[in-house]
């Protein structure tokens, strides 16, 4: 049980240094109820209570700005995390690379995904002047509305075992989450859809629903992060403008397997190196024409329609300015120089460099600032 991360407890309260700690006392006993969860096909019942803690965003939040965590009963996650080393991490290799997210391998991570969308869009309009359409998809709730039919139609097209198929069935059956604040406890209810939050499979589960999503124009190319879609699509000539038939491919395959796709939310950029006006269409779902931007965050990640980074890096300069008054006030106190500089890798070197490789031709006035 060495592999039981420090993380907040479930409804039983049992902390991971527990588990970490009595590991050899326990090891029999906890292997016997794991092997027998994997010879049944049934996960225990107290593995499936989730205990959700509404977490405030901002200082003054409102009913809109809490983030709900799921917190599951560390040994439940523990079990998860052999499951997913075992019989899910092999399958991964047989996933789409273009996700970038919950799937093993090297090369992932949102700045492996951010640098492959810039360099595939630099080397487009490098070789020659057209246009790229940057298509961001918005799925509403993807995560709690992913169906376990969709799960395990997901697994059987990974060539999982049908032994552990039969368990992930079980595993997303039956369970149940009350909401706790102030130290009181909420009526359990059902889940009636959506892979578990706070979990260690829940994930994984997603991603291979997503890895059965491709494009179907060969001047587009599809990126995934999570529930996070980013279709590109080349331009150099009119006839070469179809990020329409992209988008309805999307929603096709969306209701297809239960999900739903926000056109409100969803967002179009348009880069364009043409000396001569080259007139996109608009693209239109469910009767709303798609909003056009000449910017957006991505991954955390400030995108212009020139391809310059002067709003990142704005952004990223404030962000990191406010957070120097610390690194002073600790110098002031005598703090070692160790400290302070574990406190400015942490909480200010890690915000200028964030997706570093992705925007580090952003020019000599920005480096400057």
């Amino acid at each position: 049980m060495s592999c039981a991360k420090k993380s907040a407890p479930g409804i039983d309260s049992v902390p991971a240094w527990v588990l970490r700690e009595f590991s050899l006392i326990l090891a029999e006993s906890v292997a016997h109820i794991f092997n027998l969860s994997l010879e049944s096909g049934l996960v225990p019942a107290a593995f499936k209570y989730a205990m959700v803690v509404p977490i405030p965003k901002v200082s003054n939040p409102t009913l809109e700005d809490f983030r709900p965590i799921s917190l599951l009963p560390i040994l439940a996650k523990t079990f998860e995390r052999l499951v997913l080393r075992k019989w899910f991490v092999p399958v991964g290799s047989n996933m789409d690379k273009m996700q970038f997210a919950f799937t093993p391998g090297k090369g992932k991570g949102c700045s492996a995904a951010l640098s492959l969308l810039q360099h595939k869009i630099l080397s487009f309009l490098d070789q020659e002047s057209g246009a790229v359409k940057i298509l961001l998809v918005d799925l509403t709730k993807a995560f709690d509305r992913a169906t376990k039919s969709a799960v395990i139609s997901a697994l059987q097209k990974l060539k999982v075992s049908p032994n552990i198929i039969l368990w992930t069935y079980n595993y997303m059956s039956e369970r149940f989450q009350a909401v706790k604040v102030n130290g009181k406890m909420s009526q359990w209810n059902p889940v009636l859809s959506g892979v578990p939050q706070g979990s260690v499979l829940g994930p994984f589960l997603f991603a291979a629903i997503l890895d059965d999503l491709q494009v179907v124009k060969p001047n587009s190319h599809l990126i995934k992060y999570a529930d996070d879609l980013t279709v590109l699509h080349f331009i150099r000539r009119k006839a070469d403008d179809d990020l329409q038939t992209e988008l309805d491919h999307i929603r096709e395959w969306c209701s297809s397997v239960q999900l739903q796709m926000n056109p409100k939310k969803t967002k179009v950029m348009d880069i364009i190196t043409t000396k001569k006006p080259l007139e996109l269409s608009t693209i239109i779902a469910e009767g709303t024409t798609i909003e056009k931007v000449n910017q957006t965050k991505l991954l955390g990640l400030n995108i212009q329609h020139d391809m310059k980074w002067d709003a990142h890096i704005h952004e990223t300069v404030k962000k990191a300015s406010k957070r120097l008054y610390a690194v002073l006030a600790l110098r002031n106190l005598g703090s070692p120089r160790n400290l302070l500089m574990q406190y400015y890798s942490a909480t200010i070197r890690s915000i200028l460099l964030y997706a570093y490789p992705a925007w580090c031709n952003c020019g000599e006035g920005n480096w400057n600032k």
